[in-house]
């Protein structure tokens, strides 16, 4: 029944969706020419309905948003009139007691009309985008994971993790903080695996810095060492590569990659069916890096990603290919969880 609400619901977005291009599509001609020129300019079309909908959403959030910051300033005027009004206009003209009361008694109105306004539009606001990052995360996962292998998808919002979670993984020193949200759980050929947006970070001196931004994965695994093993797929000058593995010896590299553990059997681990799929793994404009971290019975796959990915659509029209890139790029880091499973 759940499933089924979920297809009505996106079904109807579709309808919106629809209409709405229809409606763009009945303009002046002089405007219709403007909206030509400027696809033509960046062309973004959506392979998927997931994809139409999340465009759908952000369009109808964003006329709320932008409503809301107009009463906004609206209100503010109003009770900075108000509160001009009864500081220097009633004296005038209600002298004595009267006035101090009437005074009195519009600057609380003011203040009273501010705090109002500003609570219940805090609630509205953040249900509405409750509403909308809820809806983005259901329907990224729903394009995303729309694979074979793929089933029993349970996605959670905000969905944040235990920083412990991410710090078991070793691959970073000292991480102070870490941020995450839609944590997602599902199964791969009966492996449970979960996936999150996280982001971690160190102290330096007086501020933060990012060590980590991207897609974070981790699942169970057969390996059984107790010496634990790192791969390292190199980016460009956006990567943000391990910090912790001094101590580890590099038992390989290349312009692509590089291998770290101090497991003298690690060979037994990177076999010749491992070696196949990382050569399909390829650095591209969204994916920033790639780390896999092998503990005593864990897997933990860091896929870096840059703002396009990472940062929710609002202010420009969502741009679905770096989300298509993902589709294509957690394909390989699910094979290869299944492969250290094994």
């Amino acid at each position: 029944m759940e499933n089924e609400n979920k297809t009505n619901e996106l079904e109807e977005i579709k309808e919106a969706y629809d209409s709405q291009k229809e409606e763009e599509e009945s303009v002046e001609p002089a405007e219709e020419e403007a909206v030509q020129i400027e696809e033509k300019a960046e062309p973004i079309s959506y392979s998927s309905a997931y994809l139409e909908s999340i465009e759908f959403a952000r369009a109808q959030f964003l006329k709320v948003y932008r409503l809301q910051n107009t009463l906004k300033w609206i209100v503010s005027l109003i009770s900075i009139g108000a509160v001009i009004f009864g500081c220097l206009g009633v004296p005038n003209l209600v002298p004595g007691t009267a006035g101090t009361i009437t005074m009195v008694a519009i600057l609380v109105a003011a203040l009273a009309l501010t705090i109002l306004y500003s609570v219940f539009t805090k609630k509205g606001m953040q249900k509405r985008m409750h509403n909308y990052f809820d809806l983005y995360y259901q329907n990224v996962n729903s394009f995303v994971f729309d694979k074979e292998g793929v089933e029993n998808i349970k996605a959670q919002f905000p969905g944040k993790i235990e920083p412990v979670a991410f710090t078991d993984n070793n691959l970073y020193k000292d991480v102070a903080d870490v941020g995450s949200r839609g944590l997602t759980e599902f199964e791969y050929h009966s492996l449970p695996i979960a996936i999150v947006d996280c982001a971690a970070q160190v102290r330096k001196e007086k501020r933060v810095v990012p060590v980590y931004v991207g897609k974070y994965l981790f699942a169970a695994s057969s390996y059984d060492y107790d010496e634990p093993l790192y791969v390292y797929f190199k980016g460009d000058k956006r990567a943000l590569p391990p910090t912790n593995l001094e101590g580890v010896k590099v038992v390989q590299e290349d312009k692509k990659l590089a291998i770290y553990s101090n497991n003298k059997d690690w060979k037994k681990v990177i076999n010749a069916d491992v070696k196949k799929l990382f050569q399909k793994i390829e650095m591209n404009k969204y994916l920033v890096d790639l780390s896999i971290s092998l503990q005593k019975g864990r897997v933990f796959v860091l896929m870096g990603y840059d703002d396009p990915l990472m940062i929710l659509p609002l202010q420009e029209q969502f741009n679905p290919r770096p989300t298509e890139v993902f589709k294509e790029d957690v394909q390989h880091a699910l094979d290869l969880i299944e492969e250290f499973n094994k």
